[in-house]
């Protein structure tokens, strides 16, 4: 059993609330497999008071009654709930247990491992390195990076996602536990990876992860991370001039904000005004996030599509769409254009299924369909 004792507190209408009161949670490793994001969210709606984690584990931990001062509290998962956020006042987003991780559950025919080498302000990124246990060494690299609108989420996020590519591709998969906003207001996320990324090209990296980026350098991710995926990329190509990526892997990702959408496109981007009332993800919540991130609107690290080329960006790319999802269009233009300046795309698109449906609800036949389509995917781009 492991006993994480957290802290966390909050003021809400002045008035204070506190959580868990220093009270351990006993969660068995065994059952939790992936396990909870770093965060919880908590808002108002009229009278009623509401909380939200994204773990169902965590979250029955969480709502025992007798943990809280408020018996009134009701506790829901994000992936339903966050679209209520703009029926009401929302408060902080809250760390919980910020900067400790789980435990890592042993897994048949992987090796699965943490690095800490690379710093910034003197402070580690932690990365998680998964492995297969046959994979030769110099095999190719996904450097990926999870979702959770620039405030949420842990290396547990996608813990469970990167475990089925290392298992089903010949491919090293590292993850990379970027410092979250508030805290950390943009564009320290942002940089945290770019970092990582940098670090990886030279021998040294490479040596360090096992890997070889002559066989193939894969960046990817969902939603926020998909986000920097595509800001990394054109970073990479402008700044640091390096070798082509192999392939970029987009999944349920962001490519501009609704606000700053240009007037030639916004009959074409007409999802994030269609599409309010999907779970997981509102116009309302997507300005909540973008402001918790502390972003202009129009910084081209946070709004890609606004690049005015894409040419060269990479080989490949693989795009992962949520049909009942804000996001929709803009992913779908962003691959029309990197169609158009000679990049080789792919996209699976999910009608009727929600923003990141496959993390929130794994094990959906749908999502385990999905998870095998970024499989696919991530093989595919390494050809």
């Amino acid at each position: 059993m492991l006993s994480a004792t957290c802290a966390v507190y909050t003021s809400l209408k002045r008035q204070r609330l506190q959580f868990l009161a220093r009270r351990p949670l006993c969660m068995s490793t065994a059952d939790t497999g992936f396990t909870p994001l770093s965060r919880v969210i908590i808002w108002s709606v009229g009278h009623n008071w509401y909380a939200a984690a994204s773990d169902q584990m965590l979250l029955n931990q969480l709502a025992a009654p007798e943990l809280w001062f408020r018996k009134d509290l009701q506790w829901r998962n994000t992936g339903t709930l966050l679209s209520l956020i703009h029926n009401g006042e929302t408060c902080e987003v809250l760390g919980l247990g910020s900067g400790h991780h789980l435990p890592i559950k042993p897994q048949d025919s992987l090796t699965i491992d943490e690095l800490f080498d690379v710093q910034i302000d003197g402070e580690p990124i932690p990365l998680r390195r998964y492995r297969q246990t046959s994979l030769p060494e110099h095999s190719p690299l996904l450097l990926h990076m999870h979702g959770g609108g620039f405030v949420t989420g842990s290396l547990e996020t996608d813990d469970y996602m990167c475990r089925e590519i290392a298992l089903g591709a010949p491919v090293v998969v590292v993850s990379i536990a970027y410092r979250l906003a508030p805290e950390h207001p943009f564009p320290t996320g942002f940089n945290d990876c770019l970092q990582v990324i940098r670090w990886a090209f030279p021998f040294e990296g490479q040596r360090v992860l096992g890997v070889d980026l002559r066989r193939g350098f894969l960046l990817g991710g969902e939603s926020a991370g998909g986000n920097f995926t595509a800001g990394h990329a054109h970073a990479m190509l402008e700044q640091d001039r390096k070798p082509q990526l192999s392939g970029l892997l987009f999944k349920a990702s962001s490519f501009c904000h609704p606000d700053v959408r240009p007037e030639q496109y916004r009959d074409r981007i007409a999802s994030v005004d269609e599409v309010d009332d999907a779970p997981g993800l509102t116009v309302k919540s997507i300005k909540f996030f973008a402001d918790k991130y502390g972003t202009p609107y129009d910084d081209r690290r946070y709004s890609p599509l606004l690049h005015p080329s894409r040419k060269g960006l990479a080989k490949k790319a693989f795009f992962q769409t949520c049909g009942w999802d804000s996001r929709r269009d803009e992913a779908i233009l962003y691959r029309k254009f990197l169609q158009e300046e000679g990049i080789e795309t792919r996209e699976k698109i999910y009608k009727g299924l929600p923003h990141g449906f496959w993390t929130t609800c794994p094990d959906l036949p749908e999502s385990k369909a999905a998870i095998q389509d970024t499989v696919d995917g991530v093989k595919w781009m390494l050809e």
